[in-house]
C-alpha cells in the first residue's frame, strides 16, 4: 500500500500536509514546516482513528518535510505520552535534521511513558507499511 494504492482514501489536509487512510493505517505526508496548529489538527485525526479502530498505525513521510517547531514537538510528546499503548509509528524520508527531531520526540515519549512507544525509521513507504503490519498483531490478538 502506498499513496497511489486504491485502498487509501485521502482525508482533509492538515495545513499543507496530505493524509491518506485505510482503516487504522494513516499515511501522513509532510509538506513544509509543521507548526502547533498542524500538530493539534494531526493529533485530533489520530484520536479519531484510535476512537474508531482502537489503535493507530501511523506512517510519517518526511520526504518533503520542513521544520518542526518546539511547541508542536511538545504537543506531540504530550499526545504520545497518553497514547503510546495504542500507537505504532513508522517513518521514512527527510533530511538528517528532520529525522533527528523525530527521534528526539520519540525518545521524549519513551522517557515520559511507563512503556516504550513502538516506532521505527524505515527506508521507504513499503518497508514502513510492512513493519506496521507486523506491529498490528499486538492490537488484533484476542
Amino acid at each position: 500500500m502506498g499513496r497511489g494504492d486504491s485502498s487509501l482514501t485521502e482525508r482533509t489536509p492538515v495545513g499543507r500536509h496530505r493524509l491518506f487512510q485505510d482503516g487504522p493505517v494513516l499515511l501522513f505526508e509532510h509538506h513544509g514546516n509543521f507548526d502547533l496548529l498542524d500538530a493539534q489538527q494531526a493529533t485530533a485525526v489520530y484520536a479519531e482513528i484510535v476512537q474508531q479502530h482502537g489503535y493507530l498505525l501511523l506512517v510519517l513521510d518526511f520526504t518533503h518535510g520542513g521544520e518542526l517547531d518546539p511547541k508542536s514537538r511538545r504537543h506531540l510528546v504530550d499526545w504520545g505520552k497518553q497514547n503510546f499503548h495504542r500507537t505504532c509509528i513508522a517513518a521514512f524520508g527527510g533530511n538528517i535534521a528532520f529525522r533527528t527531531t523525530f527521534r528526539l520526540v520519540i525518545n521524549a515519549i519513551r522517557l515520559l511513558s511507563p512503556q516504550a512507544l513502538t516506532a521505527q525509521f524505515c527506508s521507504d513507504c513499503k518497508e514502513a507499511l510492512a513493519w506496521l503490519k507486523s506491529c498490528e498483531a499486538r492490537f488484533t490478538a484476542a
